[in-house]
């Protein structure tokens, strides 16, 4: 029997387990995971994050995601701040920003003050192989218009009156069975507060709805700005808690920010 250290973390009440795997071998296989991240039988957590060493001198870390169900995914926003208050926290690196390698890309992100990580999330993409473009012409489901975009993975979003009014679960579980998504997808609904204020749920694809959603978050701003002239700066109020975004337009990356919160650490029994 040996041991796996772990950090949990949280970015909004979207939680994460922290696997520094720069110091210690990472052999979880995804059923390990799924059975970690039961929250009564297991730690509980939406997604298990591995920070690694990279082998790329241009950038700082490799940065890989879980979802909840075993599955590798490659991109969180929220997984994103507390990996890098992670190494922050732990004097991994002197360097700010920190330049982390997804499966995806890269992803930049900067240490602010109380807690508070900006992350660079890239450059929005409307065409890509796992979305539909539905930049002329929105997807249609249950009298709902989805607008969708890749962020490091997809993401489609519709405005709705209320929110919390909303069967969430049951219309993102239709979506995910449409054609154009059968590698899943998560869904967003928004409700708008105000041009500067929008209110978030997202149902992430092999975790369910979170408390919080990074590139959920992102996904939903930018529509909001792109097709609903909403300002370049928002606030998006999820279950959780608010997080800020910032855009400029297609061809500039969009800008997270948020806290990221260090809970506990422990100690894993494996095999």
């Amino acid at each position: 029997m040996t041991q796996l250290n772990f950090t949990k973390m949280h970015g909004l009440g979207n939680d994460f387990i922290v696997i520094n795997a720069i110091e210690q071998p990472f052999t979880l296989t995804p059923q390990q995971i799924q059975h970690l991240s039961d929250r009564h039988r297991g730690i509980g957590f939406d997604q298990c994050l591995v920070l690694e060493a990279s082998a790329d001198p241009d950038t700082d870390f490799t940065y890989r995601i879980f979802n909840a169900d075993g599955a590798e995914v490659g991109q969180c926003g929220n997984g994103a701040r507390c990996v890098a208050w992670y190494c922050h926290q732990h004097k991994l690196t002197q360097k700010n920003p920190i330049l982390f390698k997804t499966a995806t890309g890269l992803l930049s992100a900067q240490i602010l003050q109380d807690e508070w990580v900006k992350v660079d999330m890239g450059v929005m993409q409307f065409n890509h192989a796992d979305i539909p473009d539905t930049r002329t012409d929105p997807l249609s489901l249950n009298n709902l218009n989805f607008h969708t975009a890749w962020i490091g993975n997809p993401h489609a979003v519709a405005f709705v009156d209320d929110v919390g009014a909303q069967p969430l679960a049951e219309i993102a579980t239709a979506l995910q069975q449409l054609h154009p998504f059968l590698n899943g997808v998560n869904v967003g609904l928004m409700q708008r507060i105000d041009d500067t204020h929008i209110k978030l749920r997202v149902y992430e694809r092999g975790v369910g709805e979170t408390l919080a959603c990074g590139s959920g978050a992102v996904a939903a701003g930018v529509i909001a700005m792109c097709y609903f002239n909403y300002d370049s700066a928002l606030n998006i109020e999820l279950p959780g808690g608010t997080c800020e975004i910032t855009w400029v337009d297609e061809t500039h990356p969009a800008y997270l920010t948020g806290p990221a919160k260090t809970v506990f650490e422990g100690v894993l029994p494996t095999k």
